[in-house]
């Protein structure tokens, strides 16, 4: 696990380590850090939350946030990331970057014998110097846990814009395996402003993720690579776990 001095929200805020551990799925933050900002950022809530599961039962998921952070680069530079973080009650750390914000910047670690240890961010030139930090076990993600209790997570795999009062099909990406049938339960996705988009129930093959997403605004709404669209079970699955459910089989449609 690394670290890099950085700032959250607001340029001017104090520096803080913040830890890049790709062994948790998401970002997070601790309750006290976000409750200790002068400026929060809105405090988010709705289906996304239904995709969590803690190690600890003593933590607790408020909500989730859309917000930056500010690092200097290896020239001290200013540059500004975008992160989506968990809020999350009895975390130690004040900030911990997940393997969803190493996917989205495509981050690699540069070691050099006698040399500090660098972070790249993509094929941009921009790099910064990172120090080793310990793991807060607490904060993790258990994806075994989080499999168990929200089928398989899919992401967009590309940046895609859906035009208004319009439904187009998004390629998805999650851990499917091969030859393998899935179903995604009918979802709201939660937007900016109070906009959102629909997820319909549908069923899809693990050779051929993609679904269909519904913008039912009268403006074009953008989804992003990487960002957590909906979760896929097995319908053999939801079938033994509730057979009342059985009637999403019925309604769903095959994309």
């Amino acid at each position: 696990v690394l670290s890099v001095p950085g700032q959250l929200s607001d340029p001017s805020a104090p520096t803080i380590n913040l830890r890049l551990d790709s062994g948790a799925d998401l970002s997070l933050m601790s309750e006290n850090y976000y409750r200790s900002l002068v400026s929060p950022p809105p405090l988010r809530k709705g289906f996304k939350l239904k995709l969590l599961q803690l190690t600890s039962s003593e933590t607790r998921v408020l909500g989730y946030v859309n917000t930056k952070i500010y690092i200097n680069n290896s020239k001290n530079q200013r540059v500004s990331l975008d992160v989506e973080a968990y809020v999350v009650t009895g975390m130690t750390v004040p900030v911990l970057l997940g393997e969803d914000f190493h996917e989205n910047y495509s981050l690699t670690v540069q070691r050099k014998l006698d040399s500090p240890t660098t972070i790249k961010v993509g094929s941009s030139p921009h790099t910064f110097f990172a120090s080793p930090s310990s793991r807060a076990p607490e904060a993790r993600l258990d994806k075994a846990q989080q499999q168990s209790a929200a089928g398989q997570i899919l992401r967009v795999k590309d940046t895609v814009t859906i035009p208004a009062f319009s439904t187009k099909k998004v390629t998805v990406v999650g851990d499917l395996g091969s030859d393998k049938s899935w179903l995604v339960e009918r979802s709201l996705i939660h937007l900016e402003g109070g906009s959102y988009l629909l997820v319909p129930s549908a069923l899809f093959e693990s050779n051929h993720p993609v679904i269909p997403v519904s913008n039912p605004t009268h403006l074009p709404r953008i989804l992003r690579k990487g960002e957590l669209l909906a979760n896929a079970d097995s319908p053999e699955d939801i079938l033994s776990a509730d057979s009342q459910d059985g009637h999403l089989l019925k309604h769903a449609q095959f994309v």
